[in-house]
């Protein structure tokens, strides 16, 4: 998250304020709206976080072609959970035309979020 928010604030206004970021958790457990907020914030404020049970986590998943998380090992109080590190940007035709793994840098990031915005552009409207 904090390699987003730097890529963000690496870019001008006119495409910062056409950017979303979501994270969805894969902990609700722990990740409670509150939580989460509290967590978004400290990278940056317009960051949107989304939780819900296990079963609605999991078709997001599944649905972004994201593996789906391994339930969490341990007991009620500690506990670990498993997850991707994928980064899936979405462009303004609704699709995932890259999918960032663990290693991409703020750079990286902020290269292609020009570039993704223009997708659909054309055929929007």
């Amino acid at each position: 998250m904090g390699d987003l928010a730097y890529a963000l604030r690496l870019q001008p206004p006119s495409v910062r304020a056409r950017i979303d970021v979501v994270f969805v958790t894969v902990d609700p457990r722990r990740d409670s709206r509150r939580v989460l907020r509290t967590w978004l914030d400290h990278y940056n404020p317009r960051f949107v976080g989304l939780t819900g049970s296990i079963r609605q986590i999991e078709a997001v998943e599944r649905a972004a072609g994201v593996p789906v998380a391994p339930p969490a090992q341990g007991s009620a109080t500690r506990y670990t959970v498993s997850h991707s590190s994928f980064v899936l940007p979405y462009s303004p035709d609704d699709r995932a035309h890259v999918i960032y793994t663990q290693g991409f840098k703020p750079f990286a990031y902020a290269h292609d979020m020009p570039l993704l915005l223009a997708f659909g552009r054309a055929s929007a409207g």
